[in-house]
């Protein structure tokens, strides 16, 4: 089974997914380009190095991030907030919603043109 439409991937706190889980996962996700695992303890640079090399043999380009670069994230994606807000303008999803816990999602999408 493949998820087409997935191109952004958070997994956060799943202590048990390891290299080998990423190495499955990758050939699934065919329009994946985010991939944030900084949270799984078990995601190596073994993981970030397959990644890297499923990329040059398919001709794709994915943002791995693990712990190894978690500090990279936040100067790679600048404008993506994970500050509680109750009112967000606009529907950008990845803005104001990809960095949240979903008890921090704001409680209103506001659009801009309202």
């Amino acid at each position: 089974m493949k998820y087409p439409n997935l191109k952004h991937l958070a997994l956060w706190n799943f202590w048990d997914i390891k290299d080998e889980h990423i190495e499955q996962l990758v050939h699934i996700l065919p329009n994946l380009v985010l991939w944030d695992v900084r949270e799984c303890q078990e995601v190596t640079q073994r993981a970030a190095d397959y990644v890297q090399d499923y990329c040059k043999r398919y001709g794709r380009s994915i943002k791995f991030y693990f712990k190894g670069n978690r500090d990279e994230f936040k100067s790679d994606w600048p404008h993506l907030s994970s500050e509680y807000t109750l009112f967000s303008r606009d529907f950008d999803f990845m803005k104001h919603c990809f960095l949240k816990p979903h008890v921090f999602l704001s409680n209103f999408l506001i659009p801009i043109d309202y």
